[in-house]
């Protein structure tokens, strides 16, 4: 198992047990999705994009971002760095 892997495997501390590995899954395709469009740069969708990333921040800190980021990176790297840009500033993210 490579260090990618096992980031992703990491367990997170969360504060709402509400959020579980569905819900990082559905919104990991959600970030996908929006990040198709983040180039053209439209504030809906920009503002969704972070929206997403504050709300992941207040549940599980900085942690629970990277874990969410290492799952769009496993599935479309060049977007993962357009959220890395996108998500800049939220919590202890920098891009």
């Amino acid at each position: 198992m490579n260090l990618f892997s096992k980031l992703l495997r990491k367990k997170v501390s969360i504060k709402n047990q509400n959020i579980t590995e569905g819900n990082l899954s559905r919104l990991c395709d959600e970030l996908l999705v929006l990040l198709t469009d983040y180039l053209k740069e439209e504030p809906k969708t920009l503002g969704r994009i972070r929206e997403i990333g504050e709300q992941l921040n207040q549940e599980g800190g900085f942690e629970l971002m990277q874990k969410v980021g290492y799952m769009v990176q496993a599935k479309d790297p060049l977007k993962a760095s357009w959220l890395n840009n996108a998500w800049g500033g939220i919590g202890d993210w920098r891009s």
